[in-house]
């Protein structure tokens, strides 16, 4: 093999391991974001997700007692932020392992009958049919679970964020080992002993991607399910993002902290 042929070979090496090192940094990027439940959790609680789901239930909630003729002191205490809490991140969780969740209404079921009885003994009124009230009680047991589980569109996509992580844990460990073995034949065989542009190109592609994404997606007008659930999504998307630059920063520093060590141990 001669000279030129080995060094046209050495660039598209390099170029392959830039582009299989990006793939790989995007692959972490998600399994520790959109593939944690754990961050998102906390991407909920930072954003008040809990508090203002709560209150999205209650509004909801309301259309229903109005159209009933009750009022809506009805639904005082009938459940609490801290059960909104739990039973959206068991959701969550049993979501993120592709199991599916019977919420338990039993306690709103039981408190919103309490409520209603004395609505009643208190008020002028009148009960035209038992099964109504049951009917009722049902409806505003639908649109606690509804909320929750987000009509059910949430399991739906999660069956493919599942099988997406599981992927991806696979992908990463095969492309890095493509990556080392690429930079060994590049080392050994095509005798490359500078590096560091594969952490300068990464770098690039990172910054590129952003930038595409950002001039091509119009984030701040990305609607999903809902304008609290849209919230998240685009809070998230921006988090990936600006991770995305924090990378591409830290590689082309480190490419040219190794390109200073280069030059200086050539000169001595």
């Amino acid at each position: 093999m001669n000279k030129r042929i080995k060094i046209i070979a050495s660039y598209v090496l390099l170029f392959i391991e830039s582009v299989l090192l990006f793939i790989v940094t995007s692959l972490l990027i998600a399994k520790f974001t959109v593939f944690d439940v754990n961050y998102i959790k906390n991407s909920l609680e930072k954003n008040n997700y809990y508090k203002e789901l709560y209150d999205e239930i209650i509004t909801e909630m309301s259309y229903y007692t109005n159209q009933s003729g009750f009022e809506d002191s009805i639904l005082d205490n009938t459940f609490t932020l801290g059960e909104v809490k739990y039973e959206t991140n068991k959701f969550i969780e049993n979501t993120y392992k592709g199991k599916s969740l019977s919420i338990d209404t039993t306690k709103l079921r039981e408190r919103l009958r309490t409520n209603i009885d004395n609505f009643i003994n208190v008020s002028s009124f009148k009960i035209v049919d038992e099964k109504e009230i049951d009917k009722f009680i049902e409806t505003m047991t639908e649109v606690y679970q509804d909320e929750i589980e987000l009509m059910g569109y949430a399991s739906k996509g999660a069956r493919f964020i599942t099988k997406l992580n599981s992927m991806s844990n696979k992908l990463i460990i095969v492309l890095s080992v493509a990556i080392i073995l690429l930079v060994l034949v590049n080392s050994k065989i095509l005798k490359r002993k500078d590096f560091s542009v594969i952490l300068y190109t990464a770098g690039f592609i990172l910054i590129f991607v952003n930038y595409y994404i950002k001039n091509n997606i119009d984030i701040n007008n990305i609607f999903v399910y809902s304008n609290l659930v849209s919230k998240i999504a685009k809070n998230i998307i921006n988090n990936v993002l600006n991770t995305f630059i924090i990378i591409s920063v830290v590689y082309i520093v480190l490419g040219i902290i190794i390109g200073l060590f280069k030059k200086i141990k050539k000169s001595e």
